[in-house]
């Protein structure tokens, strides 16, 4: 309970404001139930003895009705009865709503959170871990939310009736409510620590599925040659099928009550007649106060089994509220939220004495000092897991020296001038990602159709070396480029990466392994027309050609960094 209270404390104030208006619809729902309950005894008793009042309520009806006061109770029954219907749709369609309006709140701010982390934060969590927080949304919704809320609109409703019961008889009452009440006890306390387990393997199990099937298609095509899928298949199947049997179990917990209910509130309700055949009147005169007790039980039922129910699927799911609530109050970059302000003076780039490593792990760079000239085209190279990548990350202003500085034009990085900094920097990596779009909306990538410059688009490819085969395809910049490209050759997805980069008129541009995919006249034909452009220019590369020009070469080893000119 703990953990959805901590959920609603998020609540916007337009969600506050949809919570006043359930509490509004749950009132008038929960006096039409209690009208409707008490709308019975009249109806029962003339139906009974004609002749005679069997309490206040019948003889007011009797009093209103004139010669046929059966008729008048009867309609107020109907009345009553209709205006409950009414009013308990209405509050299923503003809880639903206001579940539904919660759950896009939550997975808006979670999305939100997410394009804003640091950029470690990327390096150091799966995307199957996070994939498995937005389905875990769908779930905290529909399997906790939705019956927390429906179980506290049907308690106050239940403690309504039985108040109503009470009234009218309470002896019977307090007898039939004992019994019920008493299942339900005896069954909170006998599954409350089998739940809170299924809670921890349906979180823990939700979030290992989603990896599994992250690395399954991650891995697509070693699976396909290697036909390694049974491997694959197996470790989706434990997993799910442990994932599916907790569920299950809570579902079974949560509806499992219900049979010894009905029975107990049978039993509960012949005791009741034959108690009622000793009482004064006999059973004649109790049935009014015994078909209001029938009507209260048969909706109390029910109603105590939703509260149940709801507590269950709660309790079996509760931890991966946990897991969503962590998801929402995730870290942003200091600097995601500031203006880019002015441009950075643009001058060379020093970094002085500056190491890295993840997480407090063993440094991935170590004493870095390196200077960057304005205008320079500078070539790094390096063996696998020598750095490179790190370094590249380090210029960029994704990751922060863990010792060390960084200065541009002479001015120390810091998170106001690390926001202006990267507005000037474009990155192209070896594998480019290209949305299920066209091609003009891939080089204006993250941009809306309204801000697009088409003619910047042609000078970017142009520049890129894209623009031939872009004008043999069949629309031209229209052409729709498949999911992550892949109508396109891997050449032809990096030069449309590298137009990507032109498009946005950055003062730093870094080719990390860029080019690997194009030919070598084709890459000297790009590099040369990149020497036309005024920027500095840093490329990652394995190919001696693509260094061959460069003003300064930074060889990689060790985390440690060797320059020569």
């Amino acid at each position: 309970m703990g953990a959805i209270l901590s959920l609603l404390k998020t609540l916007s104030a337009r969600r506050q404001r949809q919570i006043l208006m359930l509490l509004s619809a749950l009132l008038l729902a929960t006096v039409a139930e209690v009208a409707k309950i008490g709308a019975v005894l009249p109806v029962v008793a003339l139906a009974a003895r004609p002749g005679t009042g069997a309490s206040h309520l019948t003889s007011f009806v009797r009093a209103a009705g004139g010669a046929n006061p059966l008729l008048l109770a009867s309609a107020l029954l109907i009345l009553f009865a209709l205006l409950s219907v009414a009013t308990r749709l209405v509050l299923v369609w503003l809880t639903h709503r206001f579940v539904v309006g919660v759950g896009e709140d939550i997975s808006e701010r979670i999305f939100a959170r997410l394009l804003r982390q640091p950029y470690e934060a990327y390096k150091t969590r799966s995307s199957g871990e996070i994939l498995a927080g937005f389905e875990k949304v769908r779930g905290l919704l529909f399997y906790v939310l939705l019956p927390a809320m429906q179980a506290v609109t049907a308690a106050v409703v239940s403690v309504a009736i039985i108040v109503m019961l009470l009234a009218i008889d309470p002896v019977v009452a307090s007898i039939v409510a004992s019994a019920i009440g008493g299942i339900f006890l005896a069954a909170h306390f006998a599954t409350r620590r089998m739940l809170d387990e299924n809670s921890r393997t349906v979180a823990t199990m939700a979030t290992a599925k989603m990896n599994v099937v992250q690395q399954a298609l991650g891995n697509i095509r070693d699976i396909l040659i290697d036909r390694s899928q049974p491997v694959f298949e197996r470790d989706f199947r434990e997993i799910d099928s442990r994932l599916r049997w907790a569920q299950s179990v809570n579902m079974l917990v949560a509806a499992g009550p219900r049979a010894f209910i009905e029975s107990a509130a049978v039993v509960a309700l012949v005791g009741a007649a034959l108690l009622a055949t000793g009482r004064p009147g006999g059973l004649v005169g109790a049935l009014p106060a015994l078909g209001a007790l029938a009507v209260g039980a048969q909706r109390l039922i029910p109603l105590l089994q939703q509260v149940y129910a709801g507590w269950a699927m709660a309790a079996g799911n509760v931890h991966s509220v946990a897991d969503v609530i962590a998801f929402m109050n995730l870290p942003t970059s200091p600097d995601a939220d500031m203006p880019e302000g002015g441009a950075v003076p643009w001058g060379d780039i020093v970094l002085s004495d500056v190491s890295f490593g993840f997480g407090g792990a063993s440094p991935v760079l170590r004493g870095i000092d390196l200077r960057i000239p304005r205008g320079a085209r500078v070539g790094i190279a390096g063996e696998s897991g020598s750095g490179k990548s790190t370094l590249v990350d380090i210029l960029m202003g994704l990751l922060t020296p863990t010792s060390g500085t960084i200065s541009i034009g002479g001015t120390p990085m810091d998170e106001a001038l690390r926001r202006r900094w990267q507005a000037q920097v474009a990155h192209v990596p070896q594998a480019v990602y290209l949305s299920d779009g066209s091609i003009a909306n891939n080089i204006a990538f993250g941009l809306p159709p309204e801000a697009i410059d088409f003619d910047r688009i042609a000078a970017a490819a142009e520049a890129a070396q894209a623009a031939g085969f872009i004008a043999r395809l069949p629309h031209g910049y229209e052409t729709r480029v498949g999911e992550g490209g892949a109508r396109l050759s891997g050449g032809e997805r990096q030069r449309i990466g590298i137009a990507r980069a032109l498009y946005k008129r950055a003062d730093i541009l870094i080719l990390d392994e860029a080019t690997s995919a194009l030919a070598e006249d084709m890459e000297a034909a790009l590099l040369a027309a990149l020497d036309r452009e005024s920027m500095t220019l840093i490329l990652v590369s394995h190919r001696r050609s693509s260094l061959r020009n460069c003003d300064l070469i930074v060889r990689m080893a060790d985390g440690r960094a060797h320059a020569s000119f």
